[in-house]
């Protein structure tokens, strides 16, 4: 009986709070952690792309290199990988970055960070999907500082053939990249933390595929826009019914005995 008469009681206090806790949180809806950006030509692999990762295998390809503290750890079925959603498939090779070893990364920071993809596909084979694509960074003694996963499943209908001179660029959004500037861009010393990455292509066959490290190609994504005057008007809406409910509940409530 209560329950009953509390929740009749603030009926029309609790209907508009929701209200406005809906508007409040599709302003500050949070965006992917990896999003695709660009194409760029990568014709003989320049000299500012600094390769992490390589993946081959038929049909299904996955690994991830990482910072143990010490070396640079290649995932393998003996080695398996510590990052969260990926089970090593084929063959995996690299190494992690230090971040003063990418150029112009340490001094334009992490909105400048690229991860490329580099496909190698015989000519007739379809396109590739890259399922994961999960970028971490760690301090020189192995401890995580800050990671940042692909939003969902991006697809290549042509990734090119052999190695291919197509590279598939992917960025951090505002949000993270404004973190991952916080906690490993910081300190003394920053320029000795370390890139790691880890990934699962599907659709592979051929060759070995490829990621790099960039921070010379692309341009950062822009800071969220300002909400629009309508949905500010539809917040403010929002706090004047419930300062409306407030009001006319007190009015209705019988003095006190």
């Amino acid at each position: 009986m209560f329950m009953t008469t509390t929740a009749t009681k603030y009926k029309g206090v609790i209907l508009p709070v929701t209200f406005l806790l809906l508007v409040f949180g599709s302003l500050n809806r949070a965006y992917g952690d990896l999003l695709y950006q660009t194409t760029v030509d990568i014709n003989g692999s320049p000299g500012h792309l600094v390769q992490v990762l390589s993946l081959k295998n038929n049909g299904t390809e996955a690994g991830c290199v990482w910072w143990n503290g010490s070396t640079s750890q290649v995932s393998s079925s003996a080695n398996p990988c510590p990052v969260s959603g990926i089970t090593n498939a084929g063959t995996t090779g690299g190494t992690t970055a230090t971040i003063a070893s990418v150029v112009g990364l340490a001094a334009n920071g992490a909105s400048y960070l690229s991860v490329i993809f580099n496909g190698a596909e015989p000519g007739s084979a379809p396109g590739l999907t890259i399922e994961k694509l999960i970028l971490t960074f760690y301090d020189p003694s192995g401890v995580t500082l800050y990671s940042a996963s692909l939003a969902s499943p991006y697809y290549i209908p042509d990734a090119g053939t052999g190695g291919g001179t197509s590279g598939f660029l992917f960025r951090m959004d505002y949000d993270q990249y404004t973190a991952a500037q916080a906690v490993a861009f910081s300190g003394p010393n920053f320029g000795q933390n370390r890139i790691g990455l880890a990934a699962e292509v599907s659709g592979t066959a051929g060759a070995a595929e490829n990621f790099y490290l960039s921070a010379e190609l692309g341009t950062p994504f822009p800071e969220p826009a300002v909400p629009e005057p309508a949905s500010l008007l539809t917040v403010g809406t929002g706090l004047m019914g419930v300062a409306f409910f407030l009001k006319r509940r007190k009015r209705r409530s019988p003095p006190a005995a």
